[in-house]
């Protein structure tokens, strides 16, 4: 087989990534290159190369059939706390009097932004200057070892994106070893950004073997504005866990006289900042005449002083903390709507798919996107009759719950699909071809 040795042996290949299991930044920073990675095993030798910069392990109990190599990051533990298995900047909950060092400080961090704006674009200011200081650290000697254990292909997640530079990327090709970039998330496309950041991804991408990028839309603007042949780009959306979810039972459902909806994940209601802004949703539901009959949860967050401030305005409103993988699962078995929210005013929803939607979408229950009006996520539910999008307006968030709650009240019964997700959307299903796609660069590499 073309992915053995002449002896007999798997292949080897690597991935390149800024957060792995165990000392994991947060366990959804790491499904992908997890799940990527213990497929490979069963047809290559797989090791992951990546930053320690914490001594916190999480989710030891998940099997790992990958090695890990790791190389410390003294630069993020300066930075940063472990804090519950999340790297926090290590004094953002304090006050800071007025002092010369706070102000110092203040002057640091306003020009770390400025010259993230300009070098490295990356959505967390300080993160292109720890994961370029990394590599430059650690770069030569990833590359000894990957001459060392002859290993045929490396693949690169990112971001931050600076975890890789055009000096590594050319020495690992020298060592004859193949390059694939692995974009969890667009870089400069989403923001239309220019200048060094745009010219470095350009140059990146001509220097891959291969590009993975989760959705359509993605790959085409890399082909477009990188001038990369779009036989070079492949499509390898995250998808749901097809085997996990076996493990959930049609029984976990439950029978509700109410519209139930349900958020998964971490969420701020207070947050004008964040992507993901629930407030015009709230308003929305406060105003609902029928909002009597609507139950919404949060699943993986609790705020009891948001909870007192809105329960006379949302009657049936309530937050439960964070929950094992599986218990999430059962929480959007128990659900009729599972609503997303991506509210920034930018293109940024054209290029991206929030993992979870895959999820949502296995559970059977119907998906509220309130999203851009190009987002792929809106593109995805449409074509999948697997929900509902709003713009992220009250106006146009209260008529689609008239909408959905007027359905509801027509056919509870379709609101609990159970048994007819493609499988297509699976990890499982996307994984194999990844598989796929290796084998034939490295069946290529051998006949070169």
């Amino acid at each position: 087989m073309e992915n053995k040795l002449q002896n007999g042996t798997k292949k080897r290949i690597a991935f390149l990534c800024f957060s792995a299991l165990p000392y994991a930044e947060s366990w959804g920073g790491t499904q992908r290159v997890h799940y990527m990675a213990n497929t490979l095993c069963s047809e290559f030798d797989v090791t992951i190369f990546a930053p320690k910069s914490s001594d916190v392990k999480v989710n030891e109990d998940i099997e790992r059939l990958y090695r890990t190599v790791f190389f410390e990051d003294n630069l993020s533990r300066k930075l940063f706390k472990a804090n519950n298995s999340t790297l926090q900047i290590s004094n953002n909950a304090r006050v800071q009097k007025k002092s010369i060092k706070s102000v110092i400080r203040n002057i640091a961090v306003s020009t770390m932004k400025m010259a993230n704006r300009i070098i490295y674009n990356e959505p967390v200011y300080f993160k292109g200057f720890v994961a370029s200081a990394w590599i430059r650290r650690y770069g030569d000697e990833i590359c000894q070892k990957i001459k060392k254990n002859d290993i045929s292909a490396l693949i690169i997640s990112i971001p931050p994106w600076d975890l890789m530079s055009i000096s590594f990327v050319k020495k690992v090709k020298r060592l004859g070893c193949k390059v694939i970039i692995d974009y969890r998330d667009p870089w400069n496309c989403w923001n239309n950004h220019k200048g060094i950041p745009l010219r470095k991804e350009k140059a990146l991408a001509q220097l891959a073997d291969m590009i993975f990028v989760t959705n359509e839309n993605h790959g085409a603007k890399i082909a477009e504005d990188l001038k990369v042949d779009s036989h070079h780009i492949k499509v390898i959306m995250n998808g749901y866990d097809a085997e996990r979810w076996n493990e959930v039972n049609i029984e976990d459902s439950m029978e509700s006289d109410k519209l139930e909806i349900a958020f998964i994940g971490s969420i701020d209601f207070k947050d004008q900042t964040s992507f993901r802004d629930p407030r015009n949703f709230m308003t929305a539901l406060e105003s609902f005449e029928d909002k009597g009959n609507i139950r919404f949860r949060v699943i993986g967050c609790r705020d009891e002083n948001y909870i007192v401030s809105i329960k006379d305005r949302v009657p049936n409103f309530d937050m439960i903390k964070t929950v094992p993988q599986l218990e999430s699962f059962r929480w959007m078995m128990r659900s009729d709507v599972l609503v997303n929210f991506h509210t920034t005013d930018d293109d940024s929803s054209k290029y991206l798919i929030a993992g979870k939607t895959f999820d949502y979408y296995r559970s059977g229950a119907r998906i509220l996107s309130i999203n851009g009006v190009q987002s792929y996520e809106r593109v995805f539910v449409e074509n999948n009759n697997a929900g509902y999008y709003s713009p992220n307006t009250v106006e146009n968030i209260l008529q689609t719950l008239r909408k959905i709650y007027n359905d509801w009240c027509d056919d509870k019964s379709n609101f609990r699909r159970k048994s007819d997700a493609n499988p297509k959307y699976s990890r499982q299903y996307q994984n194999q071809k990844v598989l796929g796609v290796l084998k034939n660069i490295l069946s290529n590499h051998d006949t070169d």
